[in-house]
């Protein structure tokens, strides 16, 4: 297990390090999502990458005509292939 210690500034920011950056592939506006379990004295936390779906479909369709319906669909089939992506690298 790799440990890495990070300040909390006088704003409640953390940066995350550069390390944890590159290995979950973060990008400037990706969204964070934080679980926080407790076993007894200790607390774990886990955390989750959201992906902005829309974001994954830039560039990948050029019918300005396609329906909203359509866009979210195939935003969400994109968004399922990133997390399933994510969960396979891993194992």
């Amino acid at each position: 297990m790799e440990s890495f210690r990070t300040t909390i500034s006088n704003k409640g920011l953390v940066t995350i390090p550069s390390v944890i950056r590159e290995r979950l592939n973060l990008q400037r506006g990706d969204k964070l999502e934080w679980h926080i379990t407790r076993h007894g004295e200790e607390t774990l936390i886990q955390v989750r990458v959201i992906r902005n779906a829309y974001a994954l479909l830039k560039g990948k369709r050029r019918d300005s005509d396609l329906a909203y319906e359509k866009i979210e669909h195939l935003a969400d089939e994109a968004l399922l292939r990133e997390i399933q992506g994510h969960a396979d690298s891993r194992s």
